[in-house]
Formats: structure tokens, C-alpha cells, sequence
């Protein structure tokens, strides 16, 4: 049985190599940032600036989601390869 499929919008972290991370997916960029670095945590927000000026990114993503039993949600992103 499939079950019902809808697509959302939201943000992703982009490696520098332009693999998106879909397991970063959030609906915000500090989100995404956060699902790797707590940016409640000094150290962590350092470590995210380092990564930016090594090419990591943050970059707007469709996300094409299906209701099943779990949730299975698959990224999709305009630009960039998509992580497996």
C-alpha cells in the first residue's frame, strides 16, 4: 500500500564537494546548521565558521515526502548530488 506523498521546502547543509546532506534537512538554515553543529554552543558555532570557509554551504531544498509507516522522506535539491 502507498501512501500519500507531498513535497516542502526547506534548507540543507551542502558539503564543499556539493553533496547536499539530506539528513540535515530543516525548514530553517540555522536548523539545518544545528542538525550538525549546536549553535547554542560557542565552540560549535566556531567550528560551523571554519567550515564555511572551507565551502560548506547551506542551500534551499525541495524535499519530496511520503506518508508511510515511518515517515520516509527523500531531498531534493536544485543544485548539487544528493548524499546517500
Amino acid at each position: 500500500m502507498t501512501g500519500s506523498t507531498f513535497k516542502t521546502q526547506g534548507f540543507a547543509l551542502c558539503t564543499p564537494g556539493g553533496t547536499i546532506l539530506g539528513y540535515s534537512y530543516r525548514e530553517t538554515a540555522a536548523k539545518a546548521i544545528s542538525a550538525l553543529w549546536d549553535q547554542s554552543q560557542p565552540v560549535q558555532r566556531i567550528l560551523w565558521e571554519e567550515r564555511r570557509t572551507e565551502g560548506w554551504s547551506v542551500v534551499p531544498v525541495v524535499a519530496h515526502m511520503e506518508r508511510l509507516a515511518p515517515l520516509t522522506i527523500r531531498v531534493v535539491a536544485r543544485e548539487g548530488r544528493l548524499a546517500s
